[in-house]
């Protein structure tokens, strides 16, 4: 039989494009949902998933971010004329395409509405991340500590700059918030083992930062989330930036590589509970 080239190219096309569209199936999608009205616009967006941190302008908050299938750690912020933030976990799945939805609730004139959020599959609607209340702040449901052995433990740390104690702590796991005040940062909490969505909180007098990443936790390991943040002298200008990490101290191993967080300046409001939480 003869070798045609023609024959053997159209072979190799057909192959390479039934590989790119195996590739694209396998991967998924995740946005946010906005509406605007004349110049302002109110909506949701992806703030950081699996140790990606993103801050998009408001017309970007509905394009796609391609994910991996399977869990994620998602930070949705919501945008008004107040912002919040939300610690949540959910799973993709091959081919899927994701959508953070948000519904408001009547209110006073001048109050920024209740607030909803979740998680659904843009084909089926499926919800894949149940409906939580992201403004006014809610941190339901707390997080609840295991008890029996093979619980591992996670801790933050503490230091103190020119202004005052900073501090990282472990803030929410798979979306249940630890309540955790800046004078236990460093108190290791009860985890068990296995893949979680974590949300780490970084703290000062005039900075904060969010960082949700995944950590595969063994069996009675004990982890410590340290960080380093060069600060400035100068009160009220952001330091160069701020760099976290985890270490297994059971297995002196790092399991999550040192990974520079954008800064955010803290904005208090009386109406978020507790106010330190607010960060645009």
């Amino acid at each position: 039989m003869k070798f045609c080239p023609a024959a053997a190219l159209a072979v190799l096309l057909v192959a390479s494009g039934a590989t790119d569209a195996s590739a694209d199936a396998a991967s998924a999608s995740i946005r946010g949902d906005r509406d605007q009205l004349l110049v302002v616009s109110t909506g949701t967006y992806v703030s950081g998933i699996d140790g990606e941190m993103t801050r998009p302008s408001p017309g970007r908050y509905e394009q796609p971010i391609d994910i991996a299938p399977g869990t994620h750690s998602l930070l949705v912020a919501f945008n008004a004329n107040k912002f919040a933030t939300l610690a949540m976990r959910f799973d993709a799945k091959p081919g899927g395409a994701y959508v953070i939805r948000w519904e408001q609730q009547s209110a006073a004139p001048g109050v920024t509405p209740p607030t909803q959020v979740w998680v659904e599959d843009e084909k089926s609607h499926d919800v894949v991340a149940p409906k939580r209340q992201i403004w006014p702040i809610d941190h339901n449901p707390s997080y609840v500590t295991p008890s029996g052995a093979g619980a591992a433990t996670i801790g933050g740390s503490a230091q103190t700059d020119a202004h005052g104690p900073i501090s990282v702590s472990l803030a929410a796991v798979d979306g249940a918030y630890t309540g955790t005040q800046d004078a236990d940062a460093a108190k290791p909490l009860g985890v068990a083992p296995g893949l979680h969505a974590l949300l780490i909180d970084y703290n000062s007098t005039l900075f904060g930062a969010e960082y949700p990443v995944l950590l595969d936790v063994k069996a009675a390991h004990d982890y410590v989330i340290g960080f380093t943040a060069k600060t400035s002298l100068i009160t009220g200008v952001a330091p160069p930036h701020l760099s976290i990490w985890v270490d297994d101290t059971t297995a002196h191993e790092r399991v999550l590589a040192e990974k520079i967080v954008p800064l955010k300046r803290l904005k208090f409001d009386t109406e978020a509970t507790p106010p330190r939480v607010g960060k645009s």
